[in-house]
């Protein structure tokens, strides 16, 4: 787990974490959608860390900014698998779909922290209806049955299982995949169901269901960039 804080700087609100990283002598910064990640040596204490990142906030503001403007910028995003044109202009803090176009109307076209928020909102909702539909189809399939499913925004991982209490956790980002892989991600977690792990026995259930996994997945991960929010 990262610990997070928050510093002000000019006026913005810039979200950190800390990390820690076991292969690592020193302290390094990077920005990843729309936090920054300060990695660390694993016995290097926090609240050096955090002096460290107080006496480097103007190198820290430029990668901030650096990565909001590129969200700014954007002329395209993935949405079911399509590739829509990407378009930011005035309106009630609202998203819609329409012919082609990602309109984000927003009452501050100027404010990263806003459209980024927007779009997480606007996924999150649209996912929880995607995949109560794939639920439906895929248990029944299946044959299985779960307790509870969450979604919520992650950075890396589509999505994970706790066998236990039968939860299944799915990135908000899916909406972003094309049916194809959504499904794949969806019998991905079901298969943890029966088995926790990645065993052979894992795999012979997954490619029963999803043959063309392999591919699929391949795909998931060359495109991994075009998934930064």
């Amino acid at each position: 787990m990262l610990d997070e804080f928050k510093l002000v700087y000019n006026d913005n609100i810039i979200n950190y974490k800390i990390k820690n990283n076991a292969r690592t002598t020193k302290i390094s910064f990077s920005c990843k959608e729309g936090k920054v990640i300060v990695t660390k040596p694993v016995k290097y204490p926090v609240n050096k860390v955090k002096k460290l990142v107080n006496e480097n906030i103007d190198l820290i503001y430029k990668l901030y900014k650096k990565y909001d403007s590129l969200l700014l910028k954007r002329k395209e995003i993935l949405f079911l698998g399509k590739r829509l044109d990407f378009k930011i202009v005035y309106g009630n803090n609202e998203i819609k779909v329409i012919d082609n176009i990602f309109y984000i109307f927003a009452k501050d076209i100027g404010n990263e922290e806003l459209i980024r928020t927007l779009i997480k909102d606007y996924f999150k909702n649209f996912a929880y209806k995607i995949l109560a539909l794939k639920l439906d189809f895929w248990t029944s399939k299946m044959g299985l049955d779960y307790n509870i499913f969450k979604v919520k925004y992650m950075t890396t991982r589509w999505g994970s299982c706790i066998k236990g209490t039968k939860t299944l956790n799915f990135n908000s980002k899916i909406v972003m995949l094309q049916d194809r892989v959504i499904d794949l991600i969806v019998v991905h977690e079901l298969c943890h169901l029966v088995h926790a792990n990645h065993q052979m026995k894992f795999w012979n259930l997954l490619s029963k269901y999803v043959p063309d996994y392999k591919i699929l997945d391949k795909w998931l991960k060359n495109n991994s960039s075009e998934f930064l929010i």
